[in-house]
């Protein structure tokens, strides 16, 4: 059985692969969908490059992958309120994070993740 698959392009707009569709960066237990109308999820591929994936909900629009770097790929999780993805999914993002001074701007709050 072949799962469903959108093209991935790179910063210049051009082709790099297909993926298989991830929707990580939703939150099922509250519904919460990266965006209204779409899903997100983010992914690895072969060569190691991050790809965030936006998934239409609707019939007939397009879904779509783009290469991120790293700590775009470490924003867009905590964004999404899946920091677990961290552990269970891209544990070379956590020790990134677990190794880097993170100071929060007035009023931010560190997620709990971080706070040993």
């Amino acid at each position: 059985m072949s799962e469903e698959m959108i093209p991935v392009f790179d910063r210049d707009n051009r082709y790099v692969c297909d993926v298989e569709i991830v929707t990580n960066l939703d939150n099922y237990d509250t519904g919460y969908t990266y965006i209204p109308g779409a899903h997100g999820g983010i992914a690895r591929i072969q060569d190691g490059r991050y790809v965030f994936m936006l998934v239409s909900q609707w019939q007939g629009d397009y879904s779509w992958g783009d290469i991120v770097t790293p700590a775009e790929a470490l924003w867009l999780v905590f964004d999404s309120g899946n920091e677990h993805l961290l552990r269970s999914e891209f544990p070379d993002l956590e020790y990134q994070v677990r190794n880097t001074l993170l100071v929060p701007r007035p009023g931010q709050r560190l997620p709990r993740y971080l706070i040993h």
